[in-house]
Parts: C-alpha cells; structure tokens; sequence
C-alpha cells in the first residue's frame, strides 16, 4: 500500500525591479506500508492532492547603505555589551552576598 500527499502553496515573488513572478510551492509525503500473505488488503496506490488556500508572497527589499549596515552592528556589540555588564553585575552581587553569608555562619 502506497500513499501519496501533494501539497501545492501558490506563491508570487516580487523583484525590486517590480517584475513579479507568479508560481508554486511543492511538498510530496510519501506514506508506505508492507503487505504479505496473511493481510487482507489489496495492493493499492493513492494520490491526495492539495491546493492551499493561502498564498505566500515574497518580496524583495533594499537593505539600505554601509551606514545602516554599521549602525546595525554598533547597536549589535552595544547590546551584546550591556547585557555582559548586566550579567557581570549579578555574578559580582550574589557572589559577595553569599561570601556575607559564609562569613555570618562562621562567626
């Protein structure tokens, strides 16, 4: 017994040129299941097909200048940054918290 699940998602891709481009997405499942003596089922082969009722559209976007670009990757190591300060922050605290709480203990 073999089954076959087709799926066919319509999509458009649109150039920054505004060409677009009208076609398909493809998806095949195949499902298989072995037959012998004993089973009681007739060799079958079974096509489902599908088309989704949504469309997928993909657009093209300028990213912008060199500018943008190194904007992007200040703002990047800038957060990268803080959050490492952060962190340090809390390490630096909780670990002079607990070194009180030895010292307290010991006394």
């Amino acid at each position: 017994v073999v089954r076959y699940f087709l799926k066919v998602v319509p999509t458009t891709y649109g150039f920054l040129d505004g060409r677009l481009l009208h076609t398909n997405q493809f998806s095949v499942t195949q499902y298989t299941r072995a037959i012998n003596e004993k089973s009681r089922v007739l060799p079958t082969v079974s096509f489902t097909f599908e088309v989704t009722p949504l469309k997928v559209k993909k657009t093209e976007r300028w990213r912008g200048n060199l500018f943008t670009l190194l904007t992007r990757c200040f703002a990047l190591i800038g957060g990268i940054f803080t959050v490492a300060g952060i962190l340090d922050s809390c390490f630096y605290h909780s670990s002079r918290h607990i070194e009180k709480m030895r010292l307290n203990k010991a006394h």
